[in-house]
């Protein structure tokens, strides 16, 4: 009968169906509806917030917090910071060794929304937070970033700027490649093994691990296949306020190297006692502005310089070498699988197919801040691109959030086929489909060659801290 009539009462309630919102669907497809549009409206009431003149600050012992989204946010947020983040900075770099300068707490603000955190601080679209180390303050907002980063990302990365600022006489005299490189470190790096929706019990340093940041690295070994390596000659005496997003890669590398290159066997420890001499040496710099000022930067360099000798028995260009063996041979878990023989590509919670001659690109071969692409064999363009963008929002992984579906048709070369994505199609360009999790994907046909040259940066967490904000040339994002 309702292949007959798909809208005939008798027969939905035959079979057990119920009407929600106009529509007839099975009883457990409602209750699953009714559940998700609880969340829903709990997610809205986290994203409307409270009145920011109206929330007190709430004190810990590293840091001030004060976040307008509901009470219950602002309560994982001071667990988080006060009882996992800043412990695994103090664990990395204990007082102990590396004493406190300043004993003034860190400010952090969060904002309810993306749209409160831009109006109040008057930012551009892409930025997700930063540090002003004027006055040792955090902005940042209640959302989500990129492939899989959150806020708790974000704030592993910009805190850790307030905890540099703890440890250091003058923060704008140590050269940004290690300030940057630390927080990426911490930043990128960070594996939760807690959700924002755990209890805040669950909130624990050694719930956080370190790992390679998968955008960071395909980056760094694009670079590499396309010969476009930055020295590290060129790193250390790059100046602060011309610190672009490619540049944290490299900070980034150097540090990791130091810092966990015991595990991969490229040291014996040798390469944690050159970073933390020479941490401990900028920590008494008093240069204001420093970071700023070539001769303070070439001084530093020749610094640098010498404990590589102590330390490695190195040249800087032969670490520098050493370096790039290192990121050329990091093995990085694949985002996704792919099955040939249904031409399906599967991976956080999407399902794509291929079109007709296309074969999925080798992870090797992917770009900063892709999730999956395809291309024709033996050709990179013309490509097929699918980039994670921030919907500011934060769910476990089996949530669906995005509450509209595209349909449409997408072009490749003349030939048009819809192409299923979890529900929705890819149109016109650019589409956005379900991830199920914090995500949506925009899927878009990259440039070709020749069209432009220039490298498509990661802006997945959009953090890259020290980067300069126009009219607002005090702020390190």
């Amino acid at each position: 009968m309702l292949k007959l009539d798909a809208d005939h009462e008798e027969a939905h309630l035959g079979v057990g169906h119920v009407k929600v919102d106009g529509a007839w669907r099975s009883k457990s497809d409602a209750r699953a509806r009714e559940l998700w549009k609880g969340k829903l409206e709990d997610m809205q009431s986290e994203f409307q917030g409270r009145p920011w003149a109206l929330v007190a600050p709430v004190k810990t012992e590293y840091c001030d917090v004060k976040c307008s989204s509901t009470k219950d946010v602002e309560e994982k947020y001071v667990a988080f910071l006060a009882k996992a983040l800043f412990p695994v900075y103090d664990a990395a770099f204990p007082q102990s060794k590396f004493k406190w300068h300043h004993q003034e707490n860190g400010k952090i603000f969060l904002f309810a929304n993306v749209g409160q955190f831009r109006e109040y601080m008057l930012v551009p679209p892409g930025m997700g937070g930063f540090f002003n180390p004027e006055t040792n303050e955090v902005y940042t907002f209640h959302g989500s970033f990129g492939i899989r980063g959150t806020t708790l990302h974000v704030l592993a990365h910009e805190c850790c700027h307030v905890y540099q600022w703890k440890i250091t006489k003058e923060m704008s005299a140590c050269p940004t490649w290690l300030l940057e490189g630390m927080a990426t470190y911490f930043g990128d790096g960070a594996k939760f093994r807690f959700s924002f929706r755990d209890k805040t019990s669950e909130f624990k340093a050694s719930a956080i691990a370190i790992e390679p940041p998968y955008d960071r690295v395909i980056l760094l070994k694009r670079f590499l296949q396309s010969d476009r390596w930055y020295p590290l000659d060129k790193l250390i005496v790059h100046p602060h306020f011309a610190f672009g997003g490619e540049y944290y890669s490299y900070g980034w590398l150097a540090v990791y190297w130091c810092m966990d290159g015991q595990k991969y066997g490229a040291h014996k420890g040798e390469g944690r006692k050159l970073l933390d001499e020479y941490l401990l040496h900028v920590t008494e710099l008093t240069t204001k502005g420093g970071f700023d000022n070539p001769k303070h930067l070439q001084a530093e360099a020749e610094v640098f310089k010498g404990l590589v000798t102590k330390h490695l028995g190195k040249s800087l260009s032969a670490f520098d070498e050493e370096l790039k063996r290192f990121i050329r041979e990091l093995r990085l878990d694949p985002i996704g699988t792919w099955d040939r023989t249904n031409r399906r590509w599967k991976g956080l919670g999407l399902v794509l197919t291929a079109p007709v001659g296309f074969s999925v690109v080798d992870q090797k071969d992917m770009e900063a801040g892709e999730v999956a692409a395809f291309a024709l064999p033996a050709r990179e363009y013309p490509r097929i691109s699918v980039w994670a963008q921030s919907n500011d929002f934060l769910a476990r992984v089996d949530e669906k959030l995005l509450p509209r579906w595209v349909d449409g048709l997408y072009e490749v070369e003349g030939e048009k086929e819809i192409r299923k994505i979890e529900g929705g199609t890819w149109s016109e360009g650019a589409v956005e489909a379900v991830f199920k999790g914090k995500r949506q994907s925009a899927v878009q046909q990259t440039m070709r060659k020749g069209q432009g040259q220039q490298e498509q940066q990661d802006d997945s967490h959009a953090t890259d801290s020290f980067s300069r904000v126009k009219d607002h040339p005090e702020r390190i994002s």
